[in-house]
Order: C-alpha cells, then sequence, then structure tokens
C-alpha cells in the first residue's frame, strides 16, 4: 500500500514517513498541493495524507482537485493538521470529500490505528465523491475562501503582536545597555553594532553611532591585539564566558586608557553576537599591583625589569650570571605574584602602575 503525504513542514513529513516505513508501507511525499497532484496523477496512490495551509496550493484546493478528477477521486484522502482546527473548517473538508479530519498531534499508535479504518472503509467501497450542483459548488468556493481570509487575517494579526513584542523587547535590551555603569560594545557579525554612552565617552568618539560598523579589535591597542585575538576566538563558542581580562584600548585622540574586558556570547538564530563590558582600571586595582610588586624580590625585580623591555631569558641569564633554569623559575613565580598569565599581561601591569589618567 502506498501513502501520498502533503505538507509544507519537513519534520511532520518525515516523521510519517518514517512512521509508515516501520509499519511496512510505501510513502512518498509533496511539499504542498500542486506538487502532490503531479505526483498523484503519474503515480496514484492509495491514500493522501494532507495539510491544510500550504504555499502555492492548500489542502482543501488539493482536495476539491482530487475529488474532481476521476483517475483519483476514489482515492481517500485525510487531513492532519495543526492550523485548521475549527468545526467550520472540518465540515468544509468532509463537504469537499476528505474521508477524515485529523488534529496535530495525535498519538502515533492513534494516528495509525485511525488511518486503518480508512483502508478498511476504502476497501468496503466507503469513499467519499461528492456530487455538487453548481450552487453547492461555488458555496464552497465561498466558504473556502471565507475560511481562508479568516486564517491569513489572524495570521498577519498574530505577526503584527509578535513584531511589537520584539520591538518592545529591542527597547528594553537598548535600555538596559544604556543604564549599564560599564561601557558596553555589542560586536556582530560585520562588526560593532551598538555602543553605549559611557563607551563613547570612555572612547572619546562623539556619540554611540560614531563606532558604528568599525570593528571591536580597531579600539584595541595594538600591544594587546593578539591576546584580544584569542579572547574573540573563545568568545565564538556559544555560552562562553571568560573573568575580565585587562587591556589597553585607544581613544579617538590617540591617548590610551587601562581596563578590564569582559564578554558573554549572545545567540541568535540567524546571526551571533558578543557584549563586551568595559572598566577603567580603578586606583584600588593599582595598588593591588603595587602591593604584589612588593611581594617580589630583588631577583624576581630585577628578572621583571629585564622581561618587560624584551630580553629573552638566555641574555637574561648571561646579564645576572645564572642558568637559564634559574631565570625560568624567578620568571614563573613573578607572574604568579602579579596574577599575569601572559607577557603581555605582565608588562601591562608593570607599566600601569606608572601610568596617568589620560582624562
Amino acid at each position: 500500500m502506498k501513502f501520498l503525504i502533503v505538507d509544507d513542514d519537513e519534520d511532520s513529513r518525515v516523521f510519517l514517513e518514517q512512521a509508515l516505513a516501520r509499519a511496512g508501507y510505501d510513502a512518498m511525499s509533496a511539499t504542498n498541493g500542486l506538487e502532490a497532484l503531479d505526483k498523484a496523477r503519474e503515480a496514484p496512490p492509495d491514500m493522501i495524507i494532507s495539510d491544510v495551509l500550504m504555499p502555492e496550493m492548500d489542502g482543501f484546493a488539493l482536495c476539491r482537485e482530487v475529488k474532481a478528477d476521476e483517475a483519483l477521486k476514489n482515492i481517500p484522502l485525510v487531513f492532519y493538521t495543526a492550523t485548521y482546527t475549527d468545526q467550520k473548517e472540518e465540515k468544509l473538508a468532509l463537504a469537499l470529500g476528505a474521508s477524515r479530519y485529523f488534529h496535530k498531534p495525535m498519538e502515533l499508535s492513534a494516528l495509525m490505528a485511525s488511518l486503518m479504518e480508512v483502508v478498511e472503509s476504502h476497501t468496503k467501497g466507503d469513499v467519499s465523491v461528492p456530487e455538487q450542483s453548481l450552487d453547492d459548488a461555488m458555496a464552497l468556493q465561498r466558504n473556502h475562501a471565507a475560511i481562508l481570509t479568516r486564517k491569513l487575517d489572524k495570521k498577519q494579526r498574530t505577526l503584527a503582536r509578535k513584531e511589537a513584542e520584539i520591538r518592545n523587547l529591542e527597547q528594553q535590551f537598548r535600555r538596559v545597555i544604556e543604564l549599564s555603569p560599564d561601557a558596553v560594545v555589542i560586536q556582530g557579525e560585520n562588526g560593532i553594532i551598538m555602543i553605549n554612552d559611557n563607551a563613547a565617552t570612555l572612547l572619546g568618539v562623539a556619540g554611540p553611532d560614531d563606532l558604528i560598523g568599525a570593528d571591536i579589535t580597531d579600539i584595541i591597542h595594538p600591544d594587546d591585539t593578539e591576546d584580544f585575538m584569542k579572547m574573540l576566538g573563545d568568545a565564538a563558542t556559544e555560552d562562553a564566558s571568560t573573568a575580565p581580562k585587562e587591556y589597553v584600548v585607544l581613544r579617538r585622540d590617540g591617548s590610551s586608557v587601562d581596563v578590564e574586558i569582559d564578554y558573554r556570547h549572545i545567540p541568535d538564530d540567524d546571526n551571533a553576537g558578543t557584549q563586551f563590558a568595559i572598566r577603567k582600571i580603578t586606583t584600588r586595582k593599582r595598588q593591588e599591583i603595587l602591593e604584589n610588586l612588593d611581594r617580589l624580590t630583588r631577583r624576581e625585580r630585577e628578572i621583571m625589569n629585564m622581561v618587560v623591555v624584551g630580553e629573552t631569558n638566555k641574555v637574561i641569564a648571561r646579564h645576572l650570571k645564572i642558568s637559564d633554569k634559574t631565570v625560568e623559575t624567578h620568571r614563573a613565580n613573578l607572574m604568579r605574584k602579579l596574577g599575569a598569565t601572559s607577557l603581555a599581561e605582565l608588562i601591562r601591569k608593570v607599566r600601569l602602575v606608572d601610568r596617568r589618567e589620560t582624562f
């Protein structure tokens, strides 16, 4: 026995195809009424299972065409729909010649049992083939048009409500960003899509629209770009997050500001963005670094001063007349005491305590 499944929803089509295949039946499918009509005429099925709301030709129109076709009119057609569940719609379907009208979702066992009931009725010669007068046909046509109009109107109202909800959510999101005490920069797939007033002030630009379309890396100091790009790579991973990391950002006038930056990934159906929260490093932070510097031994401080100007371990070892391994041990200790995870971060911390505020 062969079924023709007609539904523009791929998940529904595949579900029914697999269910029928497991039960030992053949199944073919179509995404709309026109496609289904062509397939039915080319290879008539034993039963048609159709959704109602579809592009090109809906299920009601398909049913009318099938029942008007001498070669197809005795094929039982059942509706399986989640959209058209009103009694008026079911009445129209049955008047057009549908054998049954099922509402999604149904338990698979119940649906299969109902389909088999239709099959059994068909074998006994019980198939709906309406014989309509012209007046009846016109009345059904008007009914069909009225139902479609109501459904489209309802969908348009639903869409309008959803669009209003989305606009409201966007406005709420913008208010939250604007009220944030942090400088907030949101990066999309093609660059910066939003910054708040605090970010505009921190970066010395005229206003929030001044950086739209630029790239977040444009505001990062060249010495920190490599470290920051690594963080961006992590940010591309969905649900990624990080503890604040220290960077230097560039202002529009060329001056620089020491900041902490953290981020959170913003998933989206069509696109993904990253929200960066930027905070100026405070006096307390500088004091914390100074206290950590005071914990360094004389040898660690000597090595630190050479590391930050770019000397290698071998050069430092030769200059201080110690082994490479000893240099590496002291270097690891001073990095740990200063809470630095990279050379760039170490250099930034050391420079930070000597740098005066730029504004």
